[in-house]
């Protein structure tokens, strides 16, 4: 399981032939394929979740991994899906500190992304995440890897959560 940057290393290492049970790319950015794989995907469950304004994942990049993930899986037992999350940037699963936050938002300003007006191009959004990770936890279980499944939320922090960037509205909606 990957986010961003990590994301995008899964979604590598499953074109490499990594026999993933299951592999997970939270907002990870799509790399375009650099050469032909040596071995044959061997993944098999691959899940890309992306938010639908996210400036980092064009929708030309999002249609091309869904294309490449569709064209591995056929013909095999191999599956997988990408969940498109409307109004949704980068980092939608991610809580970042004020301090990070504020270095992203003196290199990005607010405005439009996609169809909507956000903070900056990265915003957690407490929602979209549990709905994520309640879906990785399901297919952890699913596929063996887990035997319960567990609470995606984290508790330990106070509510509300501004200051992490949680989203409590989309700005101009």
């Amino acid at each position: 399981m990957g986010f961003c940057f990590g994301g995008a290393m899964a979604l590598q290492a499953a074109r490499a032939g990594a026999q993933f049970e299951v592999a997970v790319s939270l907002h990870g950015e799509y790399p375009p394929p650099a050469f032909a794989n040596p071995a044959p995907w061997a993944t098999k469950y691959f899940v890309e979740m992306v938010g639908y304004d996210d400036p980092l994942i064009p929708v030309q990049s999002r249609n091309a991994w869904m294309s490449e993930l569709s064209n591995v899986t056929a013909g095999t037992n191999n599956t997988g899906e990408v969940q498109v999350w409307l109004k949704n940037v980068h980092a939608f699963s991610i809580q970042y500190s004020a301090t990070f936050i504020s270095i992203l938002v003196s290199q990005s300003k607010a405005g439009r992304y996609g169809d909507n007006i956000y903070p900056g191009p990265v915003m957690y959004d407490k929602a979209t995440a549990e709905r994520c990770f309640d879906k990785i936890d399901f297919l952890f279980q699913k596929y063996g890897l887990t035997n319960a499944r567990s609470v995606p939320a984290n508790p330990a922090l106070m509510e509300p959560r501004f200051d992490f960037g949680e989203r409590g509205g989309v700005v101009g909606a």
